[in-house]
């Protein structure tokens, strides 16, 4: 089995050219560096890590360097290459595959050339455009393009098998309001001659349907779901922008994430698209929902579910599933594509070029240009909307929805300062042309009743509304380890019948009785705790089920193996595992769900007191009490590189957010900074202070936090200090014994500490508020003095190593990890 470079390898090779490769436009090129450091700049992915090159002649090149094993990636590369060739898509980059293509530490591999594509991802380019006055008109253009791409690659027989943000670029065309769209990344494409293959590829989580991430999939059907959610999320901004900024998920996402495709009824995002007030929007995301809880292949092409910008409505089968998960609200908008290649002509902008794309921009049908910006949606009439859930139940409430409709897209209008501007010019026309719209827009959806839905002859006349059930209280307020904790359930019946409740864990597939709308739970433990409710008429309806789940804080499990003292502990970037470092001279990899042990890493002869896992989790760093640092192959156990010159034993270790650099620390009273590639010292740090027991830097880099013995007090004592400056910024008193280990929550709000200062014989975690310096709670149950603690990426769990031997995994509050 081929072992692959690591992408610091590829760094420091490719700063010579003309030595590392033989491809002639290479080898003379000048590679892009980054202006701070000047070392070749990388672009990482799933499979490898990409450089710019620049030839003599100024052609830019994208140079993909492979850092792991593909499956006979000769065999697949040259198979994508034959057919892009063949079908000559526009929106594809050309490139070539180079079996010796770059010379490392004296041996040949592989590398991927292609033409350098600038342009900006997906995400940011919709971004940008919806802080432009005219979003609507671009995105509208940008769901038409969306859909000629998925029909392309069905017609010619192409997976993309990652679409994503990151894989869609939208480039400058030569005049300034054409962009054209490009596909970039095609490690995981499926093409005919490779139908008989599997490929290791899943794609990008937040993108891709949860059975695909769960067992793989590879094959024709492979985008089905990429499609949907990418104009589902485009078409959805299109009808309510305001939803960007709650649901961009820190640039890594358009509006959906991973968690909303596997658990749909706790989604936020779900319920807010499912009250959109566009019906063939609303109709979208219950495809797109109703695909997620399906099996892929059930996922609807998009190219047959949308024609002609008109989107193919729910059966009320479906409709009542979605309702199952979600709750609902009706209304509609157009759309309309054109041209070869895959470009949009940004709205408002021009041009005197006569050889420019044509423009797709849809027609305003003859209205003036300021009247159909008012009313868009005048400029293509709606069909008649499915029918409404039931009849309006009076005239007072009727004209009570109606205004409450008016006001709500009075309002949308003018937030816009354009439209408002247009209203004051239009006058009294264009108020009246708004509201005569508006209110036979409201009227049609309101009463048009569907044939399928009048009542059936046996039936009783009812409101035909199912019952709701919603959480009054719960005694206590949280819930507490070890404690009785109660729910309190309130129901609503809008034929006032008499209401039965009932409950059930998340997961169990029996119903309990809820008497008097009260759960009573004996004894609750650590974890999360996830209880589904539902309500019962005395018609036999019964209510969409309510979701909740509690974070009830405390040990969760242990993990035991270790032999010796655990000195440290660290998650890894995605969650999903731990590794510890122990005086039993090993490092060892635990899964976290199961608390089962993956992996030992041998090699340091004496004890292993601090442990680090790289940025992308690929890598793990360790530090001992033989005076080394080691870099570990984390998928291996393989060590891969050694760090000497430290004169006494290392106390902690950490590696940059950029993955570049490695920080010791160590009881020979000095600081070194190495430059990971290479392992070689590139600065040292001597200046005397008291004993530095541990440091941990802020997710932002600019505080850090550090556990002493102040000689002079006598004190145990946590010190924030601001990095720019070295100022002392508050202290952190609590601690009767030594502070052994530090740790940040994610977001930097909170700050957690273990010690060996201990209650009733049980060791203490103590929990502060980093902006205050107060502590907000304890964690007791080791029974050894705690040497290494971490906190989940997600802020749910800290995990803690002990003298006592083992690892433990705690619950922490929801004021940690619930964002406000």
């Amino acid at each position: 089995m081929t072992t692959w470079p690591i992408d610091l390898d590829y760094q420091e090779t490719i700063q010579h050219p003309k030595r590392c490769f033989q491809d002639p436009d290479l080898k003379e090129g000048q590679v892009t560096v980054d202006n701070k450091f000047g070392m070749p700049k990388p672009i990482s992915g799933a499979f490898g890590i990409v450089f710019q090159v620049t030839s003599p002649n100024g052609q830019r090149w994208a140079v993909k360097c492979f850092t792991r094993e593909v499956p006979s990636l000769r065999e697949r590369y040259q198979a994508i290459s034959e057919h892009l060739q063949r079908v000559r898509l526009p929106c594809m980059v050309d490139f070539h595959y180079l079996d010796s293509g770059i010379l490392v530490r004296g041996r040949w591999y592989p590398i991927l050339k292609m033409h350098w594509v600038e342009g900006k991802p997906l995400n940011a380019f919709v971004r940008d455009c919806l802080n432009n006055h005219n979003a609507r008109e671009t995105l509208q253009a940008l769901t038409q393009l969306w859909l000629r791409l998925a029909q392309n690659l069905r017609d010619k027989n192409i997976g993309h098998g990652d679409l994503q943000h990151g894989n869609v670029l939208m480039v400058p065309g030569s005049e300034a309001p054409v962009v054209f769209l490009r596909l970039v990344d095609y490690d995981g494409m499926y093409v005919p001659a490779l139908a008989q293959t599997t490929s290791t590829e899943r794609g990008h989580p937040n993108y891709q349907h949860p059975k695909r991430l769960e067992q793989g999939y590879y094959g024709p059907d492979v985008d089905r779901f990429s499609h949907l959610v990418i104009y589902t999320a485009l078409r959805c901004l299109m009808v309510d922008p305001t939803l960007w900024e709650p649901f961009n998920n820190e640039g890594d996402n358009l509006l959906f994430t991973k968690a909303d495709f596997e658990q749909p009824k706790d989604s936020r995002l779900f319920r807010r698209l499912w009250e959109l007030p566009e019906e063939d929007a609303r109709h979208l995301v219950g495809h797109l929902l109703l695909s997620a809880v399906r099996p892929i292949t059930a996922t609807p092409w998009l190219t047959e579910l949308v024609r002609d910008g008109k989107v193919r409505p729910l059966s009320r089968e479906d409709r009542t599933t979605v309702q199952h998960y979600l709750e609902p609200r009706p209304h509609y908008t157009p759309t309309s594509p054109s041209s070869d290649d895959f470009f949009l002509v940004m709205p408002g902008e021009t041009s005197s070029s006569s050889s420019r794309p044509p423009s797709s921009r849809p027609s305003s049908r003859g209205l003036p240009s300021w009247l159909s910006q008012v009313a868009p949606s005048m400029a293509a009439p709606p069909p008649p909307p499915p029918p409404p859930p039931a009849a309006r139940s009076s005239l007072k409430s009727s004209l009570s929805e109606l205004l409450s409709h008016l006001w709500s897209r009075l309002q949308a209008v003018l937030r816009d300062p354009k439209r408002r501007r247009q209203i004051l010019f239009g006058g009294g026309v264009a108020v009246a042309v708004l509201l005569a719209y508006e209110i036979g827009s409201w009227q049609t959806t309101h009463t048009t009743r569907h044939p399928t839905d009048a009542p059936r002859p046996d039936q009783t006349p009812s409101s035909n509304q199912p019952p709701t059930v919603a959480i009054a209280g719960t005694d206590p307020a949280e819930p507490v380890p070890g404690q009785p904790f109660t729910i309190r359930l309130d129901g609503n019946d809008p034929d006032g019948d008499t209401l039965t409740f009932e409950y059930r864990r998340v997961g169990e597939n029996n119903w309990q009785m809820a008497p008097e709308g009260q759960v009573r739970l004996e004894r609750v433990a650590p974890g999360a705790l996830e209880l589904e409710f539902r309500v019962a008429d005395g018609r036999g309806a019964v209510s969409a089920s309510l979701r909740r789940t509690w974070q009830v804080p405390g040990e969760i499990r242990q993990f035991s193996g270790h032999t010796e003292t655990v000195w440290s502990v660290a998650f890894s970037p995605d969650g999903r595992y731990a590794l510890s470092g122990s005086e039993d001279k090993t490092l060892r990899l635990w899964e976290v769900a199961t608390g089962k042990e993956v992996r030992q890493f041998s090699g340091h002869t004496d004890g292993v007191t601090s442990v680090a896992f790289s940025p992308d989790g690929r890598y793990a760093l360790s530090g001992s009490e033989d005076k080394t640092l080691r870099l570990w192959e984390v998928a291996t156990g393989k060590e891969i590189r050694r760090f000497t010159g430290h004169t006494d034993l290392v106390r902690s270790v950490a590696i940059s957010p950029d993955g570049r650099y490695a920080l010791s620390g160590s009881e020979d009273q000095t600081l070194r900074l190495w430059d990971v590639k290479t392992g070689q010292q590139v600065r040292r740090f001597t200046e005397k202070t008291d004993k530095i027991l541990c440091v941990a830097f802020s997710p932002d880099g600019r505080y850090a936090l550090s556990g002493s013995y102040d000689q002079f007090d006598k004190k145990h004592i946590l010190r924030l200090w601001e990095v720019d400056t070295g100022k002392e910024v508050r202290q952190f008193s609590g601690h009767t014994e030594e502070v052994n280990s530090v740790a940040f929550s994610p977001d930097g709000r909170y700050a957690l500490s273990g010690s060996y200062d201990q209650f009733d014989k049980k060791h203490i975690l103590r929990l502060w508020e980093v902006a205050t310096g107060k502590e907000i709670r304890q964690f007791t149950g080791h029974t050894g003095g705690v040497w290494s603690v971490a906190i989940s990426p997600d802020g749910r769990y800290a995990l803690s190593g002990s003298a006592d031997k083992t690892l433990r995994l705690w619950a922490l509050p929801e004021e940690v990890w619930l964002k406000k």
